[in-house]
């Protein structure tokens, strides 16, 4: 215990929300609860709330693992965004398939399908694109921005510079996608997860607009 008296949660959340909504939802109860912060890969939350690393998890998982209870968050929407300078120079022919096999594209880590499916989907192999792989969800979005490839990027993002939606380019092959969340936590109750799961609630209608 690292604090008299606070009640620690320790909450797994995907990269994506702790970057975007997730902060400012729980900052209501930082004075009340200490917030231990897992950031998890949305697929492999379930691991650590069956071996109790974590008690509660903001994860794109629908299916309650043993043990505990899940309801609907919201959704993240997600779209395909280039620098101004990157849509010129590799998509000045339209956003097709052939222009997507030469464009770099940028990816989160080794277990992010976000932009292989939208790949796939446009008829490309996920090996074709150069890939630069930046493990971290500002730095990701800053990669993208400074026109190092294409990404799929959340709407809740602040950003900032010339960017072009490739799924508002006519005849484009790419598109948006919603990316659905659940809050899933242990059965138990106590006050203080009560309180965080108020909170993550009341935050997550920033998902629903």
């Amino acid at each position: 215990s690292n604090g008299p008296g606070l009640p620690e949660v320790r909450l797994a959340v995907n990269a994506d929300s702790l970057a975007t909504w997730t902060l400012p939802a729980l900052a209501p109860v930082a004075h009340e609860v200490r917030i231990t912060f897992l950031r998890e890969d949305q697929d492999h939350t379930a691991e650590l709330l069956r071996d109790g690393t974590a008690m509660a998890a903001i994860t794109s998982q629908r299916t309650p693992v043993q043990g505990c209870t899940v309801e609907p968050l919201g959704a993240m929407r997600y779209r395909p965004i280039a620098s101004a300078a990157f849509a010129e120079r590799w998509f000045a022919a339209g956003v097709d398939a052939e222009a997507l096999r030469r464009a770099p594209v940028v990816v989160f880590d080794s277990r992010d399908q976000l932009q292989s499916e939208r790949l796939a989907e446009a008829g490309v192999s996920a090996d074709a694109p150069p890939v630069h792989l930046v493990p971290a969800s500002t730095q990701f979005s800053e990669a993208v921005q400074l026109g190092y490839g294409w990404g799929m990027l959340p709407d809740l993002e602040r950003r900032t510079g010339p960017e072009v939606d490739l799924s508002s380019v006519p005849g484009s092959v790419l598109r948006t996608v919603d990316v659905a969340l659940f809050w899933q936590q242990w059965a138990l109750h106590t006050t203080s997860l009560d309180a965080v799961a108020d909170a993550v609630r009341a935050g997550a209608a920033t998902l629903r607009r």
